[in-house]
């Protein structure tokens, strides 16, 4: 789960995503996303846009939300592996962790995302 700036993102065992809003009902979540096929592993808020946050999954895929829209802004998938965590690595880069010891960093513009090269 993320929090920021009054809103939490939590990912479920179903592969959804749930929003809660602190101004609304906190104990009710505003919005469900069916984000994911598998559980979603993890989910992080962007640190610097608040609209934005990162999901990981189980359904190998890598997906960058809008909290105003229901479809990713960015998704990545088919990567053959479990991903287990994420983190945003400043504003334009996020790493994501899985099995099989899969670390990736990413870098981030606007509407896609990329590998960046293996040092």
């Amino acid at each position: 789960m993320s929090y920021k700036d009054g809103m939490l993102v939590v990912g479920t065992d179903e592969g959804g995503i749930m929003i809660f809003d602190e101004r609304m009902d906190p104990q009710k979540a505003s919005a469900y996303i069916k984000g994911h096929l598998r559980p979603v592993s993890d989910v992080k808020f962007h640190p610097t846009d608040s609209n934005i946050f990162l999901s990981v999954s189980h359904d190998s895929a890598i997906k960058i939300w809008d909290i105003r829209s229901p479809v990713p802004r960015v998704n990545i998938g088919d990567l053959n592996t479990f991903h287990m965590a994420c983190e945003w690595n400043g504003a334009d880069e996020f790493i994501v962790g899985g099995t099989e010891n899969a670390v990736a960093v990413y870098s981030f513009h606007s509407k896609e995302a990329r590998p960046l090269p293996k040092i």
